[in-house]
This record gives structure tokens, C-alpha cells and sequence, in this order.
């Protein structure tokens, strides 16, 4: 049987849409993509968590021709990082589209909050970052015995602060941190909020004191300031002050009649329970104080990787801190891509197919306190050794096949 050709049709597939972060919160980040194709077309996003286990699945939605669209993935735990991969119905099949970083996916990573507590006899101020700056943050302080009080939060330079009177003296209190939203974002999933539409971010038990108050600077990554000048009757009184872990003291600051202090050498991310205590009569050493604080911290995350640049980006931590990438390739001595205020960099110049070690660090007291590592492997060039390779014995092929059909002729 032969075939016999009735009509020749030439057609161009779609350009796979292209898909970005728009805005990143603490349960929720939204996506904003682009329909390159000439008719309307129906997606939605799919996240997993980084081992690639499933955890959302979007509504549809329906964008026109070149038109734009955007989707918000929500719910997402605080401090959790998640890929999103966008995809469009074709033929009945969601078929996976690619990201503007040429990834098939992009990385969210969204920020969480901690909480440092000055506690006095008979007050307590708390103290947070707010990495989120539109947040509507909502902080409770609650004892066994008296219920819950609502405090009013102050946000200034990056930190929100709220501060409780009237409490017992050497009272046990849980401080608790959170966001609260509007219905018109809860609705379909009140599920995992409480009945006043809040997410909590973090918790924290602390203890009232009796005697000398201390008021906190910072805490920062590597190290916080104290004072308790204010509070101290000033007549030569020794002072010392102690990292309480578990049962045991680690002193910080030997015995001294200063009322200030500046501890440093603090581990980003962690935390610390700050006992000022005071040197009674017979040699004793009596609590004063206290002041339970989580150093700052941050995460970093690739945006996107090329043969010969990386972008990153990091969540940020207060006003004025000063960041740097320090990365290195294999034995290789570190290179620094400058210091910046600004949350993001992209690494020029790389080598392509090298796998480097990506470190954050911010600069402190005049130095370098590293953060978070990353590691990463730029793609392959297009003119790598082993294509360049191919390409010389390719045309080596078309050489020979062109010489003999003119020896033929």
C-alpha cells in the first residue's frame, strides 16, 4: 500500500509558562506566573517538601492569552522551606512547566520569629524579630493561676516589643508569639488556626524576679548587651552573671560592681537563659534577674543556579546588619562577595560543573559569624571539554561524508 500525502501543516508547540515568588510570609507565599500560549489556559501550583514528598495541591485557575496569574499556597508551616512547581492542563493531563530560574521549581523558604524576655518583679518586656514587616502580630502572656492578658505590640526597625505589668513576683509565665489574619484568608482553612484566626510562631516560659531588673540590647547573632544599672541601689555591690543550662551555671561574667555588660561569643540561633545574680552577705550568690533569649539567625536559599552565576537570597535578621557569602570550590581559599545590607547577591564569574560551599556570615564586633551553609553545583557549560569534544569529531564526520560524495561526482 502507498501513502499518498494530502496536506503539509506546520505548527509551534507553546513556550513553557514561567513561574516566580511574589511575596513570602509566615503560612503563605504567593506565586505569580505568565500564559504564554494563544488560547486561555487552566493551572495550578503543586508543592512538596525538599525530599520531594507531596504537600499541596492549588485550585485551578484560569488565565488568558499572555495573561497573567497568581496563586497563594497556603498553608505553609513557619520556617519551612517547600518547592512549588506550576503546571497546566493539556489534553486532559497537568503537564509540569519550568520556573524563571530555568528550575522546574522554586524555592520558598518562609521565616519564623523567636522571643527574648527582660523580666522584672512585677513586669516583663518582650522583644521579637519581624522578619514579616505587615504582619499582624498578637503576643499573650498566661500563669496557671490568672488566665491569659493581651499585650499591645510596638513594631520599630525590624523588632516588635510588647510590655506586661501587674504580674506576681517570682511567678512562672508562658509568653506566646503569633500572626493573626483576616477571615477574607482563613476561609477553607480554619482548620489549623484557633478561634481568634492565630498561627503561633513560638512559646516561652520564663520567671519573674524580686530584686534588680535588667534591660536587654540586642540579642544579636554572636552577642547581646545588659543593663541594670537603673534598678541597683549603687553601693559598691558585686554582680556577676550566668548561662542557667538545666541545674548547672556557666558563668559568663565574673563577680564585678559594674551594672553593665556586653556578652559575647553567643552561637547564632540559640538559646540562652541570662541569670544576673548578686553576692549577699556570707558569700552567696542570689538571683536577681533574668533574661531568656534566642540569638538571631538566618537561612539561605538558592533562587536560581547557571554555569556561572548563583542567586541567593536569606531571610533577614535587624536594621543595619551587614552580610557577606564567603564560597569556595574544592581546596580552594574562600572568596568573599562583598559585605551588603541588602538580602540577596548573585555570584558572577564561577566556574561551571564545580560544586561550591556556600556560607552566610554577618559582621559583628568586627567579625565574621557564619550563619548558614549551602552547598551547590553550577551547571554544565555548553562549551565544556567533554561537548567540545563531540563537537570536533562531529564535524570531523561531516569533513569525510562531504569529501567523498565530491570524489563520487
Amino acid at each position: 500500500m502507498t501513502s499518498v500525502l494530502l496536506d503539509t501543516l506546520t505548527v509551534t508547540t507553546d513556550s513553557l509558562a514561567s513561574l516566580a515568588p511574589q511575596k513570602v510570609s509566615f503560612t503563605h507565599a504567593k506565586v505569580v506566573f505568565s500564559n504564554p500560549s494563544n488560547t486561555s489556559s487552566e493551572y495550578r501550583v503543586v508543592s512538596t517538601d525538599i525530599s520531594e514528598a507531596p504537600l499541596l495541591i492549588s485550585s485551578e485557575t484560569s488565565v488568558p492569552s499572555g495573561g497573567n496569574g497568581e496563586i497563594t499556597v497556603f498553608p505553609i508551616s513557619p520556617g519551612t522551606s517547600i518547592k512549588i512547581y506550576l503546571e497546566r492542563l493539556e489534553a486532559d493531563e497537568w503537564v509540569r512547566q519550568t520556573s524563571a530560574s530555568d528550575l522546574d521549581y522554586v524555592l520558598v523558604s518562609t521565616p519564623t520569629s523567636s522571643i527574648s524576655v527582660t523580666a522584672g518583679s512585677t513586669s516583663a518586656k518582650v522583644t521579637f524579630p519581624t522578619p514579616v514587616a505587615d504582619a499582624n502580630y498578637a503576643v499573650s502572656v498566661e500563669d496557671s493561676a490568672s488566665g491569659r492578658q493581651e499585650g499591645t505590640v510596638t513594631i520599630q526597625d525590624g523588632f516588635g516589643t510588647a510590655i506586661f505589668t501587674g504580674l506576681k513576683k517570682f511567678q512562672k509565665y508562658t509568653i506566646f508569639l503569633g500572626v493573626t489574619y483576616p477571615q477574607s484568608i482563613l476561609d477553607g482553612f480554619s482548620d489549623i488556626v484557633g478561634d481568634d484566626g492565630g498561627v503561633l510562631l513560638h512559646s516561652l516560659e520564663f520567671t519573674t524576679s524580686e530584686a534588680a531588673e535588667m534591660v536587654l540590647a540586642g540579642p544579636f547573632a554572636s552577642y547581646m548587651g545588659l543593663d541594670w544599672s537603673a534598678s541597683v541601689d549603687g553601693q559598691g555591690s558585686l554582680y556577676r552573671i550566668v548561662n542557667r543550662v538545666g541545674e548547672s551555671d556557666d558563668i559568663l561574667v565574673e563577680s564585678s560592681t559594674e551594672t553593665n555588660a556586653t556578652i559575647q561569643d553567643l552561637q547564632p540561633g540559640s538559646e540562652y537563659r541570662i541569670v544576673l545574680q548578686r553576692n549577699e552577705l556570707g558569700g552567696s550568690w542570689s538571683d536577681q534577674s533574668e533574661v531568656t533569649a534566642t540569638t538571631l539567625t538566618s537561612s539561605l536559599s538558592l533562587l536560581s543556579a547557571a554555569s556561572k552565576t548563583l542567586e541567593l537570597t536569606w531571610t533577614g535578621m535587624y536594621t543595619g546588619a551587614s552580610f557577606e557569602i564567603m564560597y569556595s570550590a574544592g581546596s580552594a581559599s574562600p572568596k568573599g562577595s562583598g559585605q551588603t545590607q541588602e538580602l540577596s547577591t548573585v555570584l558572577r564569574n564561577l566556574d561551571a560543573g564545580v560544586n561550591y560551599e556556600l556560607n552566610l556570615v554577618v559582621y559583628e564586633l568586627g567579625q565574621a559569624v557564619g550563619l548558614a551553609r549551602l552547598g551547590m553545583t553550577t551547571k554544565k557549560g555548553l562549551f565544556s571539554a567533554s561537548n567540545l569534544k563531540l563537537a570536533a569529531i562531529a564535524l570531523l564526520v561531516v569533513f569525510l561524508v562531504t569529501f567523498l560524495v565530491s570524489k563520487g561526482s
